[in-house]
């Protein structure tokens, strides 16, 4: 497995576990030219690696917060190379199905927005597991397939709408200066909520894997 590990802070990253199958990186330290903006949060991860699909060179590819072992307390970071999906199943961190009722109760005005990303790709599926956070395990031909999908509509709307939104925010944890985040979050959401893989709890993988 190859799983990228992505913060902002420098000293956030010294504390993930130095091991093989882990790529530290530092949000603010991605070589591209554009899509740099502190506000688009781990976004940034995904659009660089849509345009730098040669470094998902395992198998089995992932990405995960630098923080995961204080968000995600049943999973360590360490045992997640235990995972080894095939390209039918996804392993996500928050699943939930939802995502439609939620993401409009805690981003009132954001349901304006994911009917623009469904009208878009023709989808009209508002109730099928998805996940959050962008936390999640896959085969790399699955990975590959929604970055290409990913970094077409992440441009289209970043254009369409100057990467300015207009929802308001109920969320407990909102943070002003990652308001863009949350809309390109429902990217990722609405992407694996219209597919037919088999998305799967983390949380739950002792009853798939032996865990060490």
């Amino acid at each position: 497995m190859k799983l990228f590990v992505v913060h902002t802070h420098v000293c956030t990253l010294k504390f993930v576990p130095k091991l093989s199958f882990i790529q530290k990186q530092d949000l603010n330290q991605l070589q591209m030219e554009k899509f740099t903006e502190n506000c688009l949060a781990e976004n940034r991860m995904l659009y660089y690696l849509s345009q730098n699909t040669h470094l998902l060179d395992d198998n089995h590819v992932g990405l995960a917060s630098a923080r995961w072992n204080e968000k995600y307390k049943c999973v360590r970071l360490h045992q997640l190379q235990l995972l080894k999906p095939d390209e039918e199943t996804v392993y996500a961190a928050e699943t939930t199905d939802k995502w439609y009722e939620d993401s409009e109760a805690n981003h009132p005005g954001m349901q304006g927005y994911i009917h623009e990303i469904m009208n878009r790709n023709g989808w009209s599926n508002t109730n099928s597991l998805s996940f959050y956070s962008n936390n999640f395990i896959c085969h790399k031909n699955t990975m590959v397939t929604f970055l290409k999908w990913w970094a077409e509509n992440f441009q289209y709307f970043y254009n369409k709408h100057n990467n300015q939104f207009h929802f308001n925010n109920n969320y407990r944890r909102y943070n002003p200066k990652l308001h863009q985040a949350y809309f390109y979050e429902r990217l990722t959401i609405l992407y694996f909520a219209n597919q037919k893989y088999n998305i799967k709890p983390i949380g739950g993988i002792e009853s798939h894997v032996k865990l060490s």
